[in-house]
């Protein structure tokens, strides 16, 4: 089903539920990922076909550098972008 609503695909073994660091992430929590990380490189691939600059930051650059991901429970993505960028994105979805 995952794999309906996401443009790349998602291995079942990303789906399922586990412990991570102590902390229990449910199979839900694995699919609200795995949705997030969608959006996300949809989002990249955006901002590289207008160059757009952007970077992770707060609890997502903390995951992907201390956790090689998520942070067990995290359920946001956070994304920065200068102003520049931010305009230019908006105005390519019209």
């Amino acid at each position: 089903m995952i794999n309906e609503i996401c443009k790349y695909p998602i291995p079942q073994s990303f789906l399922e539920a586990e412990e991570r660091d102590g902390y229990f992430v449910s199979a839900k929590m694995k699919r609200v990922w795995a949705v997030e990380l969608d959006i996300f490189k949809r989002f990249v691939e955006v901002c590289e076909q207008y160059g757009l600059t952007y970077w992770l930051m707060y609890g997502s650059l903390i995951g992907a550098v201390r956790h090689k991901g998520f942070i067990p429970w995290d359920n946001d993505f956070d994304v920065c972008m200068p102003r520049k960028s931010f305009d230019k994105f908006i105005k390519s979805k019209s």
